[in-house]
């Protein structure tokens, strides 16, 4: 037994007894602790202790603190086993970890070997041009609503309020995110270097399958071109939430799944079989939309390995392995939630209500386009699949029909899902669409530029979805919808700021987050009163005590008489003025 093993083996056994004094803890801490005890414990830790009567009766009631106390025995003694049996084992466990790793620097190494020159210097290229335009991004623009949210809620509370919060959708990312707000650069740049680093790592990814799936360097750094600058990987490589990792999972788990479906692969099956495990979880912990890019995957796995292969067994295995963990991993969320996020995702409503081509007009539109509303692409869309399934249709090596069949299934799942039962999830789910369309072009120019040599056209080509992509990214919508508004927030903070308000009245919901997040870095915490009564920080404005400053909202609010009359006899003056807001304090 060689030293890296020896090394992996007493860190397992370490991990292994670390994880068992924890459980033990655990357990014994939920059966001594009273219910009052651990709900005051946690509201203090998130200094949400105004929400107790929420708390108690929705997200954690008393019924809820007697299950987790029974769930968390039987865990226990499920972990004494398991525990136990991994103990045995490690030997077997570091030989394993040896051996993924060594494939795995085997298969970068080959990689690498394999890039020619010409093709080395238009590769960092793109990823030097995706680079630098990131940082101009992070530089240009404010952090968005849900971005603050993210910061408040979780990461401004550490590592263990992100893993076990119950409205956490983002744990990955938000657990990377805690690691790098200990950076000494200002907030908005450690929230967002995990997903820019995400970006740039998942257009490496996405070149190695290409390259790897259609054999072919020309059409794989075309696809780049396009899939680097595509508005769904810029702006979620900006975006500080956790969609970007989704997108590289999904990429790790797609080619693992085109590996394993495709005979003759030079890789090992056992191999393939541990990285989609291990890409199949984390993409699930990245958001938990990763399920319905799971129900594709394994929709194809399924036809494939009960038609045509004799590998069914593993797959199964491997199902159950990753459910198990997943649901382990999510334990918290579930125990709060229940089933209600998973029957919401599956309801037959859908939530925006719109015509079934105006939906998939902008779907198509925010993965392709990205220009926004009013923009019709839904039959570019279409056109996409028919071309990729006349090629299908010609194909003879069984590495393209393969990869084609899951692409064609992927551009069209979105339509089915509207069809079969309705269901309208909001346009960002579908980010993850992108790389089917990379992969489609790819395919696609491949196929009908077999004869062309010429690497001038080539780089025109390639150099002209750039440019059209970056172009359309720049009018995006999810970008610039509230570039302006988040700026004037970042001023109104800054004026409460200076004034030092503790206490703010809002009128205007968007702002909340924002403005509580531009405290905390500043370390303080602002109280903050809402107009609106479904939020739990509801107060009345007229008829009662004057707060110290108010927020009032000139453009999406239609305010009574009332309100108005209150507001310019008792808070005349203004501190701040835009077209949508101003900021009002008393004599």
């Amino acid at each position: 037994m060689n030293n890296s093993i020896l090394r992996i083996q007493r860190l397992l056994n370490i991990s292994i007894v670390l994880i068992t004094v924890i459980v033990i803890l655990g357990c014994l801490g939920l059966w001594i602790v009273n219910y009052e005890t651990l709900t005051s414990f946690i509201l203090k830790m998130v200094h949400k202790e105004s929400w107790r009567t929420y708390f108690e009766q929705e997200v954690f009631p008393p019924s809820r603190f007697h299950l987790l106390q029974y769930l968390v025995l039987i865990l226990s003694l499920f972990w004494a086993f398991i525990g136990y049996r991994l103990y045995t084992q490690t030997q077997y466990l570091a030989t394993s970890f040896a051996y993924f790793g060594r494939q795995s620097k085997n298969i970068l190494h080959r990689q690498i070997q394999q890039f020619e020159k010409q093709e080395t210097f238009f590769f960092l290229s793109i990823l030097l041009l995706f680079s630098l335009r990131g940082i101009l991004q992070i530089y240009r623009y404010e952090l968005q609503y849900d971005e603050a949210w993210t910061y408040n809620h979780f990461i401004s509370n550490g590592f263990f309020v992100s893993a076990i919060s119950p409205n956490n959708n983002h744990i990955l990312y938000t657990l990377i995110a805690c690691w790098f707000d200990y950076l000494p650069f200002e907030a908005k740049y450690c929230l967002r270097f995990p997903a820019y680093l995400g970006g740039i790592a998942t257009c490496i990814l996405f070149y190695g399958m290409v390259r790897s799936l259609l054999g072919q360097r020309e059409w794989a750094l075309i696809a780049l071109a396009w899939f680097a600058f595509s508005p769904a990987i810029c702006f979620y490589s900006m975006y500080a939430r956790g969609y970007i990792f989704q997108i590289f999972f999904t990429i790790l788990t797609l080619w693992t799944s085109l590996k394993l479906s495709t005979p003759r692969t030079s890789i090992s099956s056992n191999y393939l079989w541990g990285v989609w495990i291990i890409a199949s979880i984390l993409g699930f912990y990245s958001v938990p939309t990763y399920a319905y890019i799971w129900l594709v995957i394994n929709s194809f796995l399924g036809i494939h390995f009960f038609t045509q292969s004799g590998q069914y067994k593993k797959w199964l295995i491997s199902l159950l392995s990753v459910l198990l963990v997943t649901t382990l991993l999510y334990f918290p969320f579930l125990i709060t939630n229940g089933f209600n996020t998973l029957i919401a995702v599956a309801s037959t409503e859908a939530p925006q209500g719109e015509h079934f081509v105006s939906y998939q007009d902008k779907v198509a539109d925010w993965i392709l386009f990205g220009g926004g509303r009013g923009t019709s692409v839904y039959w570019f869309w279409l056109l996409l699949t028919c071309c990729t399934l006349s090629i299908w249709w010609k194909a003879t090596a069984q590495r393209i029909k393969r990869t084609i069949e899951l692409v064609i299934l992927f551009l069209l799942f979105p339509s089915l899902l509207n069809l079969l039962i309705g269901t309208q999830p909001p346009y960002r789910v579908w980010c993850f669409l992108s790389i089917a369309v990379g992969l489609s072009l790819g395919i696609i120019g491949s196929h009908y530029t077999q004869k062309l040599t010429s690497s001038v056209v080539f780089i025109l080509i390639g150099l002209s979805l750039s440019f059209f992509s970056i172009w359309r990214t720049e009018v995006h919508y999810a970008i610039r919808w509230s570039a302006t508004l988040d700026q004037n927030v970042k001023t109104i903070s800054n004026v409460l700021l200076q004034h030092n308000f503790s206490e703010v009245y809002l009128f205007s919901n968007y702002d909340k987050p924002l403005l509580e997040y531009y405290y905390l870095i500043k370390e303080k915490r602002l109280k903050v009163f809402m107009e609106a009564k479904a939020s739990k920080n509801h107060a009345p404005f007229i008829n009662t005590r004057l707060y110290p400053v108010v927020l009032w909202d000139k453009e999406d609010r239609v305010a009574s008489l009332e309100e108005k009359q209150w507001l310019e006899q008792y808070y005349p003056i203004t501190l701040y003025e835009d077209a949508r807001v101003a900021l009002r304090k008393p004599l």
